[in-house]
């Protein structure tokens, strides 16, 4: 019975990661502005994102400090 606990607990936690979306903090140049999102899509020197409420947005990614632009890259790459 127990060992059955288990077996369900790890098949619910790992359904709920895969299920989960990827949000991850984006910073802009200044250091001021933090947004969390899903990265949808890069093209044309613009990111598309969804925050955690479901609004889409897109933005330059000149607005965006080297770490988001490297964290951006390697998410859509």
């Amino acid at each position: 019975m127990r060992i059955t606990t288990l077996i369900v607990v790890a098949l619910m936690l790992l359904a709920s990661n895969l299920l989960a979306a990827d949000f991850v903090e984006l910073k802009d140049v200044s250091g001021k502005h933090i947004i969390k999102v899903e990265i949808k899509k890069v093209a044309n020197a613009k990111v598309q994102v969804t925050d955690e409420k479901g609004k889409t947005a897109e933005y330059p990614l000149g607005v965006f400090d080297r770490d988001s632009l490297i964290l951006i890259l390697n998410t859509v790459a």
